[in-house]
């Protein structure tokens, strides 16, 4: 159980309110054995209370790395045809 920020839009699992990014929630690890924690439920401060006054204003994220398409095989797009086989 853990208290965080929002960083894309969601819902509270308990009232199906939506928690804009950049609000407070409490995100709850759900699960038994090896899948423990890996299920997580969140909820919002109207259901669970205030957040604690010490919770960042903003979560800071580093950028994404743009995904290189070349490396999974997808571009360049090579399409072979044989003599004669237009189009």
């Amino acid at each position: 159980m853990r208290w965080s920020r929002a960083t894309v839009p969601q819902l509270c699992g308990s009232c199906r309110r939506q928690i804009v990014a950049g609000e407070a929630l409490l995100v709850l690890g759900v699960g038994v054995g090896d899948r423990a924690g890996k299920i997580t439920k969140v909820r919002c401060t109207t259901c669970v209370g205030p957040a604690p006054p010490d919770l960042p204003d903003r979560i800071e994220q580093a950028p994404r790395p743009a995904l290189d398409m070349t490396r999974i095989g997808l571009l360049p797009l090579q399409w072979s045809r044989e003599p004669g086989e237009e189009g």
